[in-house]
């Protein structure tokens, strides 16, 4: 159970990693030049990291989604998260308005729901980190699992469950927008009702 857990666990950051460095990889130089818009690093230095954060997340996706080189994976995604995180926070203290330039969208501002985010994709990391020596040696690489059928079935599965931590993870950060649509729908549907006893 716990090797299926830490597989998920990898699975939905190698998702994660996979969509914020495509979107990045698409308009790199927008992207560099939102890195140099948090004003937390001097401009020729917020330059180079923009830039190297493209090839890193990369490197994440790929490492979380194979099992390659995770006990580096794990160190560099804390490191690269938390840095975000500050940088987030930092904005925020200040009262900027700017775009938070998470996979990619121009339009998503820096906010605490951004903070947020961040926080439970840091969590993830540090259950991995704490959980992975115990596991790790079990722990089976994509490689292995598209082995046999059995193991087909077995990546499969994870990727569902995978799937779903991602997604129940967005939900949540989502839930005052459903919650809206979700009262919204319930009004409407009281007014049509109304309408038709009429």
């Amino acid at each position: 159970m716990l090797t299926y857990l830490l597989l998920a666990m990898h699975l939905s950051l190698a998702f994660v990693f996979t969509l914020s460095a495509l979107a990045k990889a698409q308009h790199p130089r927008a992207f560099v030049r939102n890195v140099v818009e948090y004003e937390v690093l001097p401009a020729q230095l917020a330059y180079v990291v923009g830039w190297a954060l493209v090839p890193v997340e990369v490197f994440l996706a790929v490492a979380f989604l194979t099992g390659w080189l995770s006990p580096v994976a794990l160190p560099l995604a804390m490191v690269s998260l938390i840095s975000f995180l500050i940088a987030v926070g930092v904005n925020l203290k200040r009262g900027r308005k700017i775009p938070c330039g998470c996979f990619g969208d121009a339009t998503e501002q820096v906010s605490i729901r951004t903070a947020v985010r961040l926080t439970m994709l840091i969590l993830v990391v540090i259950v991995l980190m704490a959980l992975s020596d115990s596991a790790s040696a079990s722990l089976p690489s994509l490689p292995v699992l598209l082995d046999d059928s059995s193991s087909r079935m077995y990546l499969i599965q994870t990727s569902f469950v995978a799937a779903f931590i991602t997604l129940l993870g967005s939900w949540l950060l989502h839930l005052p927008e459903l919650m809206s649509l979700l009262q919204s729908f319930r009004l409407n549907l009281k007014s049509s009702r109304q309408s038709a006893s009429r």
